[in-house]
């Protein structure tokens, strides 16, 4: 497709429901709350990671997991992935432990990604998310990168390295699918080589207690158009991270969609 046929195909709820088994409309799903975490706290805030593994029920990663698999094979950037509900519901359904990391009312930014890394490929590169210090008198960060995996993840699968508060070693995080990695934005982090087994598959969210990023909106679910705008959004500012080609169709739709956005406002 063109960018001009993904402009006007795009737009349309049916055009994303045909390419997977999510949902677009279905609303907040009330069924599932994941617990709090309290024990994690005091790691998040002395060493700037935590880890909590099988919080999501396998029903909700397996869904996830297809839906950015299918959105792979069918050559459209797996970020998009958000423009269905079911991301949106696992925010929602993650809200008190969201809260009990931080120790405070957790706000969903705009700022997401998800990954599909094959064999022979390999995570992003060593970033940090935000480079002031974002720490409060108690240590407690008000800038937080909450990643999912929606596979198992081992060190040969790509799985994620931090480099704690304090330390200049590094230390690698293989988790279980459904579980969850949290990490003071400050910290290095970056993903490993995928050396062996199936795709990994992840998504991640970037929450804050307190500052100036715009919200989502606590516990919102997005409209259709505002997700657009996000995925939009997101594919121009980490396209090169992301390894996105300059010429690529889907990046140039993003940008198309922003300048009508921004003409529109």
């Amino acid at each position: 497709m063109t960018a001009a046929e993904i402009l006007r195909a795009a737009r349309d709820p049916s055009f994303w429901r045909d390419k997977t088994k999510l949902a677009i409309g279905a609303g907040p799903n009330a069924a599932w709350s994941a617990p709090p975490a309290e024990g994690e706290r005091s790691r998040l805030r002395e060493e700037g990671w935590a880890r909590i593994e099988r919080i999501v029920p396998v029903d909700i990663t397996n869904a996830l997991a297809a839906g950015i698999r299918a959105l792979h094979e069918a050559n459209i950037p797996t970020p998009l992935v958000y423009v269905f509900d079911e991301p949106w519901q696992l925010a929602a359904g993650l809200l008190p432990t969201f809260d009990a990391l931080v120790g405070a009312e957790a706000h969903v930014v705009r700022d997401i990604w998800a990954w599909l890394v094959p064999v022979g490929s390999r995570g992003w590169a060593p970033h940090r998310g935000v480079p002031d210090d974002i720490r409060d008198a108690h240590g407690g960060p008000s800038v937080i990168n909450v990643w999912m995996a929606l596979t198992d993840v081992t060190e040969q699968s790509a799985c994620m390295n931090v480099v704690p508060i304090g330390r200049s070693n590094s230390i690698a995080l293989p988790v279980p699918a459904g579980s969850l990695i949290a990490w003071n934005a400050n910290v290095l982090h970056w993903g490993g080589a995928m050396e062996a087994g199936p795709p990994r598959i992840s998504l991640s969210f970037t929450l804050q207690t307190m500052g100036a990023r715009p919200t989502l909106g606590r516990g919102a679910i997005p409209t259709f158009e505002d997700r657009l705008d996000l995925a939009a959004d997101m594919l121009v500012t980490y396209a090169n991270v992301a390894g996105i080609a300059s010429h690529d169709a889907w990046l140039e739709w993003a940008r198309l969609w922003r300048g009508m956005r921004n003409a529109r406002q």
